[in-house]
């Protein structure tokens, strides 16, 4: 299982001022505040921490179909300025970030290691739903070009969870996929 999350770091500060009075409590544990009040980029490792629980969630949700919304019971630990890990409950998620000075791509997976198919990239569009397809469309072209495979064969759908899924020739795909866009950047991860 795999999941991933994208934060666009100009549209997350025009959004959001998590400098604000409790905006950390809501959110984070009093040890990921410390990493982040202490950090050399507080910004940066805010959206990043946001960005591998976020990416976590979707790949607990594809294995327990369970949601809820308490940040705080995603419990991140940072092994590198890149790699950490995400602990849900009893479930421990591996997790990889490319962080750009323009965005922070996040992906989690469940396996120690995943070399699954996986991109970040400007989008064109700005309203949700047509980013939302962008995303979609992007994919459909990578995988069309990688595993030739016409792309009239290809199609995302969700399920009835919310969770995408890739079809070839209308039967699911089993890979496990996530998509995300935020801001002017969107991605995808696929295992």
């Amino acid at each position: 299982m795999i999941g991933n999350d994208i934060v666009d770091l100009a549209q997350a500060a025009l959004d959001s001022n998590w400098r604000r009075e409790r905006y950390l409590d809501r959110l984070f544990t009093a040890e990921e505040q410390a990493l982040i009040l202490n950090a050399s980029n507080p910004h940066q490792t805010v959206w990043k921490l946001w960005s591998i629980k976020e990416a976590s969630y979707k790949v607990y949700v594809q294995e327990t179909g369970h949601r809820f919304f308490n940040p705080k019971k995603l419990r991140c630990e940072v092994m590198s300025p890149t790699e950490g890990l995400v602990t849900i409950f009893d479930r421990v998620y591996n997790t990889t970030s490319e962080i750009t000075e323009h965005f922070i791509h996040s992906i989690a997976f469940a396996e120690a290691e995943n070399d699954g198919l996986k991109a970040s990239f400007k989008l064109k569009v700005k309203d949700a739903v047509s980013q939302s397809m962008a995303v979609r469309m992007e994919l459909i072209r990578t995988i069309s070009e990688t595993q030739s495979i016409p792309k009239n064969h290809l199609q995302v759908q969700t399920n009835a969870t919310g969770i995408p899924q890739l079809y070839i020739e209308g039967k699911p795909y089993a890979q496990s996929l996530s998509l995300s866009h935020h801001g002017a950047y969107g991605a995808f991860a696929m295992s």
